[in-house]
């Protein structure tokens, strides 16, 4: 399996670096990658996500992505999607960032 047969991409735990520094370039790659999963990562803004997800439906020869899952680390504020940015991910495409699966009711607020 290479890069091109890629068609989801789960990160979990992972430090990006601060600044998206070693957040993948995913606009100009994996050409079939369907789903995006950010679990409990940090290190990364959601504008830079913003700006893959926009690179991959400007781009013909490669797939947009269907599905986006953002679930950051605790207190991590840049990754963590605004109200006006979960409107423009929803309607673009799959979108889940307000509760992650292991969300507890009664514990989690």
């Amino acid at each position: 399996m290479n890069f091109q047969d890629l068609v989801v991409v789960v990160f979990s735990y992972i430090d990006f670096g601060g600044n998206n520094k070693w957040l993948p370039d995913l606009g100009n790659c994996c050409p079939r990658l369907k789903s995006l999963n950010l679990d409990l990562c940090t290190g990364y803004t959601v504008k830079a996500v913003q700006a893959i997800v926009e690179m991959r439906m400007k781009r013909e020869e490669i797939a947009s992505l269907e599905e986006l899952r953002m679930y950051p680390s605790y207190g991590e504020s840049d990754c963590t999607a605004t109200n006006e940015e979960i409107v423009w991910f929803s309607r673009v495409l799959k979108f889940n960032g307000k509760r992650p699966w292991y969300h507890i009711k009664g514990y989690d607020s």
